[in-house]
């Protein structure tokens, strides 16, 4: 084997060609799409940030305005609630008098009635007082 330096010359003349136009033709190119590429991933990942970031505070506002509704809705409730409890109270005041008034009238009722019965009786009291002090002191004797 011998080392020929001709042949080394143009091993090299032509890996350096090939070199140069594979680097013009191809290397160039494919560096250029992974620019791109890169680029595009880089734009992407900050787009997701902001989409991100946007959306957590949609998040925190509708946080913000579900509880505000619900604060609304108790609001709202309590006050049917107090509305429902004045009603009520009136309602049971109405209720209360009427029934006041209905006892006031069965109380003077009875006191018709009562005096009527004693009306009706007192005239025979003394028949029923002698009929009485007779049967005691018969029973003594």
């Amino acid at each position: 084997m011998n080392i020929q330096l001709s042949v080394i010359i143009w091993t090299v003349i032509c890996f350096s060609l090939l070199m140069l136009i594979l680097s013009n033709w191809f290397l160039r190119p494919v560096l250029n799409v992974l620019d791109k590429r890169r680029k595009n991933l880089d734009a992407a990942r900050a787009k997701k940030a902001e989409y991100t970031l946007i959306a957590e505070n949609m998040a925190k506002e509708l946080e913000e305005k579900q509880l505000e509704y619900k604060r609304s809705i108790e609001a709202a409730a309590k006050e049917e609630a107090a509305q429902i409890q004045a009603t009520e109270k009136n309602e049971l005041k109405l209720a209360h008098t009427e029934s006041l008034g209905n006892i006031d009238a069965y109380r003077e009722e009875l006191e018709q009635n009562h005096r009527q019965i004693v009306d009706s009786l007192t005239p025979q009291m003394g028949e029923v007082a002698e009929i009485f002090v007779k049967q005691i002191i018969s029973d003594r004797t």
